[in-house]
């Protein structure tokens, strides 16, 4: 069930693109800045930008064309992976398991790849690597901590968890039994890898679920596979823990912290993509916000869109650059700045082809987006150099 840019043109070095001659209506370049991570260098606190970095919108419609060639030129080849890969980002890494489940990972910064002794079993589809360390399940019995910069070093083997995510100092362990009595729920627990002690972050919640996503030390985790249940939100550094309810829609693709709150990228009854922000992790009508209608109506960005209304069209699949929401669409990988509402293109498929991205996740700390397109043979990922979409 759990499915595992721009500022204005002149300011991305798309000035000298062929514009069209009609007129946007909406969309100031974004003031939000660069990361959103507490492990990257950020302007501000909170991961945002400052607001000189604003600048008016474009007077007209740019040529698809020109865009899509001006994008490629700013990322640069990452590894290739195997067919149905699955692939994970840390701060500096980006993990990937093949489907013979063999385990490998390519540094931001130095691009240097490593590929591992150890293999992971499968049984979850979730990876949750840090950039220290990386979990395997040996199921019933332990869970084996490895060392994410050498091929096969074996920290450590915890006691067994139901699940878990790996963090800088160790393990996030969400316990369903401890020392074999059965909690009747998870309570989520950080085994430190330096002392070797284990203490608890919640009491017991009342989900025995998978988590859907942990990112800037922020774990959900769904309350039951099938609406109506509760998010468990929980803060991992703060040992804090809210939640609130999803209700209308029939399957969950994603979820992921924003400074903003909670995001939920889900398939509606009627089939339709949708995301809905819940504000400040709170859950109430006006704190419940439909990001996926807000997006399909904005106008339209190019003169030439590919398809008349499908341009940016929200496919589930998201990522968090500090304030920008990244997102799939048929077409590409846009960018939609919650703070500023500004829509702009990130990249773009090559002519116009539908071909979106089924693999997209943002490395913090070396700045990249990284993502693969589900129309490419050759399974060839790419990093894109975010400081240089936002500076």
């Amino acid at each position: 069930m759990w499915a595992a840019a721009l500022v204005s043109l002149a300011s991305n070095g798309c000035g000298d693109l062929k514009i069209a001659h009609s007129q946007i209506g909406d969309g100031d370049p974004s003031s939000a800045g660069n990361d959103g991570g507490t492990d990257a260098t950020s302007t501000t606190a909170d991961g945002g930008g400052t607001p000189s970095d604003a600048m008016s919108p474009p007077a007209q419609r740019p040529v698809y064309a020109d865009v899509q060639a001006t994008l490629e030129a700013k990322r640069f080849a990452g590894p290739t992976t195997g067919t149905g890969a699955r692939g994970h980002c840390t701060p500096s890494y980006f993990l990937w398991v093949n489907v013979d489940n063999s385990v490998h990972s390519w540094r931001g910064t130095t691009k240097a790849r490593i590929d591992y002794g150890f293999t992971d079993n499968g049984y979850h589809s979730y990876l949750f690597p840090s950039d220290v360390y990386f979990t395997v399940e040996r199921p019933f019995i332990f869970v084996d901590v490895y060392r994410m910069d050498a091929a096969n070093v074996l920290v450590s083997s915890v006691p067994y968890s139901e699940n878990f995510a790996s963090v800088s100092d160790g393990v996030i362990l969400l316990d369903q039994k401890i020392d074999g009595a059965d909690l009747g729920g998870t309570k989520v627990r950080r085994w430190n890898a330096t002392s070797m002690m284990t203490e608890d972050i919640t009491g017991v919640l009342a989900t025995r679920e998978s988590p859907s996503s942990f990112v800037n030390d922020t774990l959900v985790i769904p309350g039951a596979k099938d609406a109506p249940y509760l998010f468990h939100i929980v803060d991992v550094a703060k040992k804090t823990s809210t939640a609130v309810m999803f209700s209308n829609g029939n399957l969950v693709v994603q979820t992921e912290a924003s400074p903003d709150g909670l995001l939920v990228a889900y398939v509606a009854g009627g089939g339709g993509a949708q995301l809905r922000l819940y504000k400040g992790n709170l859950d109430n009508a006006a704190s419940r916000v439909e990001l996926g209608s807000e997006i399909a109506a904005l106008p339209p960005y190019f003169d030439d869109p590919p398809t008349t209304g499908q341009e940016h069209d929200f496919r589930p699949t998201i990522a968090m650059w500090g304030k920008k929401l990244l997102f799939a669409t048929d077409y590409g990988i846009w960018s939609y700045d919650l703070a500023s509402k500004a829509l702009t293109p990130v990249q773009l498929t090559a002519n116009k082809l539908s071909g979106g991205p089924n693999l997209m996740c943002v490395m913090r700390s070396a700045g990249l987006l990284v993502y693969r397109m589900n129309n490419d043979p050759n399974n060839q990922v790419w990093a894109v150099p975010l400081t240089a979409l936002f500076p």
